[in-house]
């Protein structure tokens, strides 16, 4: 369960797309067709374009330190 929405599955389409602590490193990170459309963030785990890998690495990055720093 997502520790920041009420009776939130947290799985890839809710981490990725529709989470509201992960708005502002979305934004920054993720091309918007990805998170707009359910579906598309499995797209990123298949993907050979480095560049969007990289990027998608970035978002688990600091999506993973907000998580944590919200925890506390």
């Amino acid at each position: 369960m997502c520790n920041m929405c009420s009776n939130e599955v947290e799985d890839e389409y809710h981490f990725v797309s529709k989470c509201p602590l992960y708005d502002d490193i979305r934004i920054q990170f993720l091309n918007r067709n990805i998170y707009t459309r359910p579906g598309m963030e499995h797209c990123l785990l298949k993907s050979n374009n480095k560049n969007i890998l990289v990027k998608f690495s970035k978002f688990i990055c600091f999506a993973m330190i907000g998580r944590n720093e919200n925890a506390n």
